[in-house]
């Protein structure tokens, strides 16, 4: 059920269907409004610096939109833009989404019996007080071999081209093959804790300032504190849900980095 709090207002500056599921998963409703930019235009050694560079000129385009064409006129409701931006890293190169059928065939190719890493950033964007908020997470996913007839089978279906490394991991032909994914905390959950941390500081620091708008080391105060409250539920469910059988893997893992 979408939840009718209308306290706050969420607008998902993302086309991408995974992105879409996770919010409405957590119930909320929202607006999608994509960012139209030149994402090859903007270029970080990197990956972790890139996609959070990109989810922010994806924010800055958006916020300029609306701005330009009064596309979401400014009332009372707190308003949180949520951008976000995915690279694969293997072999040590970035890879973002492939520029043809073959390209996409070489990197599935590549995974086959392998692994490579997923970097995923998530921008939060108060428009209401302007404040930002960003992180990234990364994850090492592992792969079976992969059978040329699967790869001509995603090929042919197109699911490899519009995702970055022409991964959709979720998807019924690739999800099969997928042996692990191993990260600290994922990004799905990563996403959930961050945004309702926002939304907790944005719907409280709401109600500072239509109390008293001069309260600023309350702002403040607040601020700090759905920060904190973030770092303490993902190292919490860390600790609480860390898979014992992928110790090891985990370990070898961050010391490769």
């Amino acid at each position: 059920m979408a939840r009718s709090d209308s306290s706050f207002k969420i607008i998902l500056g993302s086309s991408s269907m995974a992105r879409r599921e996770i919010l409405a998963e957590m119930g909320y409703e929202f607006t999608i409004v994509t960012a139209d930019i030149d994402e090859k235009s903007i270029r970080k050694e990197k990956p972790e610096e890139l996609v959070m560079a990109l989810a922010e000129a994806k924010a800055d385009a958006i916020i300029s939109r609306i701005q330009s064409t009064g596309q979401f006129e400014e009332d009372d409701h707190a308003t949180l833009l949520i951008t976000a931006d995915t690279v694969v890293v293997y072999e040590g190169k970035i890879r973002e989404k492939p520029s043809g059928p073959e390209e996409a065939r070489e990197f599935i190719k590549g995974y086959s019996g392998s692994h490579a890493a997923v970097v995923g950033s998530i921008f939060v964007c108060n428009l209401k007080t302007g404040t930002r908020k960003g992180g990234w997470d990364r994850a090492e996913v592992y792969f079976h071999d992969i059978p040329d007839e699967v790869i001509d089978n995603m090929i042919e279906e197109g699911i490899t081209q519009n995702v970055a490394g022409g991964l959709m991991l979720e998807h019924p032909l690739t999800l099969p093959f997928v042996e692990a994914v191993v990260s600290a905390l994922s990004l799905s959950l990563y996403i959930y804790i961050y945004i309702c941390c926002v939304c907790w500081w944005a719907l409280i620091t709401s109600f500072f300032m239509e109390v008293n708008s001069q309260k600023k080391k309350n702002i403040l105060w607040l601020d700090k504190s759905a920060t904190k409250m973030f770092v303490y539920l993902s190292k919490y469910i860390y600790f609480t849900y860390q898979n014992e059988n992928n110790k090891e893997r985990k370990k070898t893992f961050y010391q490769s980095y």
